[in-house]
């Protein structure tokens, strides 16, 4: 049967003095900093009349399609 993995008992003060709170959210702030950040600019759109180019440029802010897009893309 396998043993599962033991991880030492993390007191108040225990990481470099500060709480496992503050430890945890510096932890994820770390974290988040090191994901990729990808493009929120919008993509210049070239076809249609101007209210056919507004609609487009509504939709497309609207949600994460061209993020997603380029993220897969890239």
């Amino acid at each position: 049967m396998p043993s599962t993995t033991g991880f030492p008992v993390i007191h108040d003060k225990d990481i470099d003095g500060i709480s496992y709170q503050e430890f945890y959210l510096q932890q994820k702030q770390n974290f988040t900093l090191a994901l990729p950040s990808l493009d929120q600019s919008c993509p210049l759109i070239h076809y249609g009349d101007s209210n056919e180019q507004d609609i487009i440029r509504k939709l497309l802010q609207a949600n994460n399609w061209w993020q997603r897009y380029l993220f897969i893309h890239s």
